[in-house]
């Protein structure tokens, strides 16, 4: 295995590493870097969602798309309402899946009560 670039990009919500790899059991590298990334999310504070994806013309998705701006809940009102639905309703696309969305969670903890 040769490494022969690679590429990261790192935004509020996300962030992307390209690795570039001379290699010709690119199935088996995928695998294994899949298999090391995973093991490294329970380090990772505030990780979501990992994904290591062999890019190739047999991906299950051909179109990556990186909207970008200043405001992140813009940027997500944007994606999620317009370019999302815009996306699914050509006839072409089989699938659209979004992610590096901000996500909101509140957590609600009970007091203890005594039990009579």
């Amino acid at each position: 295995m040769i490494l022969k670039d690679y590429e990261s990009t790192s935004t509020m919500t996300a962030s992307t590493f390209y690795i570039d790899l001379k290699e010709e059991n690119a199935d088996g590298i995928s695998q294994t870097t899949e298999n090391e990334v995973n093991q490294l999310q329970s380090n990772l504070y505030g990780v979501q969602e990992l994904m290591v994806m062999q890019e190739t013309t047999n991906a299950p998705y051909e179109l990556f798309l990186d909207i970008t701006g200043t405001d992140s809940k813009e940027m997500d009102r944007f994606t999620s309402d317009i370019v999302k639905p815009r996306l699914e309703d050509l006839s072409e696309v089989r699938d659209v899946d979004v992610n590096g969305l901000a996500e909101y969670e509140i957590q609600v903890t009970p007091k203890e009560t005594q039990r009579t």
